[in-house]
Order: structure tokens, then sequence, then C-alpha cells
């Protein structure tokens, strides 16, 4: 009787912690997609808006690369003694600095001193805030992690809000960035004390590696608009963006999925058998056809009254299948994450990078935009595939995540 008590208990508190998180999800992306965004395609054009789309892709790549990894990091070895707040924040500071460097040599020619001074200091905010949120995943306290991304859509809003002022849609997404750092700061418990115990090299190298796969995988992500800026230009940018904008919003849910997901995970003990592994995959299946039938239905309305003046033509259905291939194989990995070393991570969004690169310069040179779509529409297929692939290698390995790190 307390045993049933005990699990009725969990499986409430898991239901309240995926409700608060997928609440954050919503809320910030339905600021970011219905309010922000539109606003500032509006006042930028469709090829700036493009522009926009490219530098922010260039930015997020190392901020939330780095910024995840961290904070994935720090969940799973959460029961370390000999890891402190030092720990992490050093690791995360040193990587975002050599990741600023490498952007400046690469883009220096690109933009001026002032605009790339701008877009460094957006990137280690955004990093800190990929990193922040594993205040409230330690703790498995969603409420507080709810209010965080309440606060950073406030920040967005406040800052389209001023636009009259500052002109200028990197202090947007900047007031956002720096409201929600300073909130986690006051409650988070995760920037005091500052203390340092391990040896920097043993962290880092750890964290390198976990960050190696989510550079990648970010990288994927964000290269579609950084392909198409090179390939087709910025209107094809634009022109792809709200194609894809519904299946974009599902794989950004991944986010609240995986947080509560691997919050749980990384307190087991126990190891996940064949049985349950077949139930997650079929469940992850299941889901996403449901919403592809979903997105097939709204997405043609939801995209002309949120972009007008943009024509999508009939790209629409790929493009947010090729989102959803690229959400249900997140999900999957996130559960090998538990269960696999990180080397693993890192050769499975190793794959991805290369074939989306080369399918989708291949489909671009092929057929322009409906090319490049159907070309990382197999990438994410191919994705998918391996994904599940290595996670039923790990199942009959037994890998606990405890010893993932061997």
């Amino acid at each position: 009787m307390e045993e049933q008590i005990k699990k009725s208990n969990i499986s409430k508190k898991i239901t309240s912690d995926l409700f608060w998180s997928f609440g954050a999800v919503i809320l910030l992306n339905g600021i970011i997609q219905l309010a922000v965004y539109p606003f500032l395609q509006r006042r930028l054009g469709v090829a700036g808006y493009g522009d926009m789309l490219y530098q922010l892709s260039l930015i997020t790549i190392l901020g939330a690369g780095v910024g995840m990894a961290t904070n994935n990091y720090r969940l799973l070895k959460q029961n370390d003694e000999n890891l402190a707040n030092g720990d992490y924040l050093f690791c995360l500071f040193s990587m975002l600095l050599f990741g600023c460097i490498i952007i400046a040599i690469i883009t220096h020619s690109e933009f001026s001193a002032f605009q790339l001074l701008a877009y460094l200091v957006l990137a280690v905010f955004i990093g800190l805030r990929y990193y922040s949120d594993v205040a409230y995943r330690l703790t498995l306290n969603y409420r507080r992690y709810f209010f965080f991304y309440l606060i950073l859509s406030a920040g967005y809003l406040i800052g389209i809000a001023l636009w009259q002022i500052i002109n200028s849609w990197i202090i947007v997404i900047l007031l956002g960035e720096i409201a929600c750092i300073i909130y986690c700061m006051f409650n988070g418990g995760i920037y005091y004390p500052i203390k340092k115990k391990s040896s920097f090299w043993k962290t880092e190298k750890q964290i390198l590696l976990l960050a190696a796969s989510y550079l990648l995988y970010n990288g994927v992500i964000q290269m579609d608009r950084v392909l198409l800026k090179n390939l087709l230009g910025s209107e094809a940018v634009s022109i792809y963006y709200v194609a894809s904008l519904l299946g974009k919003i599902l794989a950004l849910v991944v986010g609240p999925l995986n947080a509560v997901l691997l919050s749980y995970l990384s307190k087991m003990n126990e190891k996940l058998n064949q049985k349950v592994v077949l139930i997650i995959v079929s469940s992850v299946i299941g889901v996403s056809g449901i919403c592809f039938l979903g997105i097939s239905i709204i997405a043609p309305w939801v995209t002309k009254t949120l972009y007008p003046d943009i024509d999508c033509g009939n790209l629409l259905l790929l493009a947010n299948l090729g989102q959803i291939l690229c959400f249900a194989g997140s999900l999957i990995l996130t559960v090998l994450l538990t269960m696999a070393p990180s080397y693993w991570q890192l050769i499975s969004q190793g794959v991805y990078a290369v074939v989306f690169v080369v399918f989708g310069q291949w489909g671009a040179a092929y057929n322009g935009l409906e090319g490049f779509i159907i070309g990382t529409l197999y990438a994410n297929v191919i994705r998918f595939v391996i994904s599940i692939a290595a996670l039923i290698i790990a199942v009959k390995k037994g890998t606990l995540h405890k010893t993932a790190e061997k």
C-alpha cells in the first residue's frame, strides 16, 4: 500500500513538472513566434529579417551549445562532492571566451567592430541563460523554472516596447537574457558561493566532449539559416523559417521534455530494460505522427496570419516534417545520454552534421529551396535511425549513466 502511494506521488510530481516545463516553453515560444519575431520582421523587412536570423544563428550555436553542455553535465554529476559552483562557471566562461575568439576571427571582416562586440556579448549571455535553468532542474523545482522563462519572455516584450528608443534587435534579445539570469542569481544557488574543488582539466575535458556534441547539434539546428544565407540569399532564409515555423516550435518543445526526462533519469539507479526503451521509442514515434497531422492542418492558416507577405507555397509539409524528425531524434538521444558515454552523442551528432551539410548543399544546387528542404529531411531521417540504433545497442550492453564517463 505504501509503495502504491509512493508511486502515485511520484507520478503526480512528474505530471506537475511536465505541466510547468511545458508551460514555460509554450509561453517563451508563444511570445517569440507570435510577438517578437513578427514584430522584428515588419521592422526589418524580408531581407533584413533573414540577415537577423542568420546573425542570431551564429550567436546561438555557441551560447546554446556551451550552456546546454555545462547544464546537463552538472545534472549528471550532481552527486559528485568533488565539484562546486566555481568548477562549472570556470569551464563555462573559458569555453565561451574561446568560442568568442573563434567567431571574431571568422567573421571580423563581415561585421563592424561594434557589431561584433555586441554579438559576442549576446552570445555570452545566451550561454549563461542556457546554463542557468539547471538550478531548478537539480532541485526539481519546475515552478521556479516556469518563472525563470516568464521573466525571460517579459524581458523580450519590454525590448520590443522600447523599440523606438533602442532600435536594435540585439538589445531586444539581450534584455530578456539578462533579466532571467539576474533572477537565477538571487534564488538559483549555482552562482554563489563561488567555490572550486576539482582540477580544471578533468571537468573541462568531460564538459568539452559533451559541448562538442551540442555545438554540432545546435550548429545543424541553426545551419539551415547559415547555409541558405550563403547558398540562396537572405530572402530564402525568411521563407524557409516561416515554412518550418510550427515544426521548429515543436523541435523547441524537446527542451522541457528533455529537462524533466534527464532530471529524473539522472536520479535513477536502475537499468532501463528493453521493454521500457521500446515503450519510449514507440511513444516518441506516436507523438511525432500526431504532431505532424496537427501541424499539417493548421500550418497554412498560421503562416498566412503571422507572415502575410511571405508565400511558402508547397514547402510547408516537407519543411515541418524535417523539424518533427529532428524533435524525435533529440528525445531519443536524451535517453541515450543517461546510458552511454558522452562520445556516443558526439558520434551521432557528428554524422548528422556532415550529412545535413552535404545533403543540404546537394539539394539546394539541384532544386533551390525545395531541394534544400528535401535534402535536410533525408538528414533528419538518418539521424533518427542512428539514434534508435545507438539506444538499442546501449540497452543490450546495459550501460548506466553512472558508468557513462568511463
